[in-house]
């Protein structure tokens, strides 16, 4: 194969082969990308990029539903909001290192004022050791500053099980 326009180099041997070439004919390697030896992991990449922009993002416009406090704009701040509220709820567990949460089912509602209403839910062990579910509710005030420090966010209320844990 002389023909360079034809042929490029195998990258497992280094040796001619066709450029349309599925498989070395020398070596036998498989020459296609894992995307195209498997597409379904297409479609999970697919998927989990979807749910990430949803979750990032919020996956909805609330601004047509006049003048709502849900709508979500450049300065809010319901992701993080979500994140700290799991700070605070992690604290308050008898077992905070078996705490599980939820990757994207919780609902966070801007209140105004930089004030938020995060609901959701934390599957934890309790004091006898026993794997339970609690649903939650905090209301909690982002500060300023960095949002990812959780300094910088005011507890006001938390709830677990329609327990009032704080204040």
């Amino acid at each position: 194969m002389s023909n360079n326009q034809e042929t490029k180099k195998c990258k497992n041997c280094g040796k001619d082969i066709p450029k349309n070439a599925k498989e070395c004919p020398h070596c036998k390697k498989d020459l296609r990308n894992s995307i195209e030896k498997n597409p379904i992991l297409t479609v999970v990449l697919i998927v989990v990029i979807i749910l990430m922009g949803h979750f990032l993002f919020g996956g909805k416009d609330d601004s047509s539903s006049g003048g709502s406090n849900n709508s979500i704009s450049s300065s809010d701040n319901s992701s993080a909001a979500y994140v700290q509220s799991k700070n605070f709820i992690r604290a308050a567990l008898k077992s905070p290192s078996t705490a599980d949460f939820p990757f994207i089912d919780f609902t966070a509602n801007n209140l105004g004022n930089n004030r938020y209403e995060v609901r959701s839910y934390v599957d934890s062990q309790n004091s006898l050791g026993a794997e339970i579910r609690s649903n939650w509710v905090v209301v909690l005030q982002y500060q300023g500053g960095e949002e990812g420090d959780q300094r910088n966010w005011k507890l006001e209320k938390m709830v677990i099980n329609d327990e009032q844990i704080y204040p």
